[in-house]
């Protein structure tokens, strides 16, 4: 994905990241491995392994507390409204929408904390709000 791993190297020295995934975790782990993404993150939560999937707020819950991460503190990045940003907006945390081709989905009428195209324009909202 264009812009990731340099995210992720700018992010990886600032804040401890983790990721929430519904998606199995034999598979998810493949993934990350060959994607060269496994290093950046601290924690990895997975709904087979919580017993719910995103948006319930118990995978939520139990990945903050695991994190030591007081809600106000948190900033989900996601790209499905629904699991992501809708999951996490319940539960009181901050979204970042990553919305490539910026659809507008009018079934919901809720705007998540933030909004992106690209994953470099996450730089500018962690610069913002430090």
């Amino acid at each position: 994905m264009p812009g990731a791993i340099e995210l992720l190297d700018y992010c990886y020295c600032r804040y401890p990241l983790h990721i929430i995934t519904n998606g199995f975790k034999e598979v998810q782990e493949i993934k990350m491995q060959s994607s060269g993404i496994l290093q950046y993150f601290e924690n990895f939560f997975y709904s087979e392994d919580i017993g719910v999937k995103k948006p319930h707020p118990e995978i939520f819950r139990k990945s903050l507390n695991v994190a030591r991460c007081p809600v106000e503190g948190a900033l989900m990045i996601g790209d499905d409204w629904g699991a992501d940003i809708l999951g996490a907006r319940n539960v009181g945390v901050d979204q970042v929408y990553y919305n490539p081709k910026m659809r507008i989905d009018r079934r919901h009428n809720y705007a998540p904390t933030y909004q992106i195209d690209t994953l470099m324009k996450m730089k500018g909202i962690l610069t913002t709000n430090n």
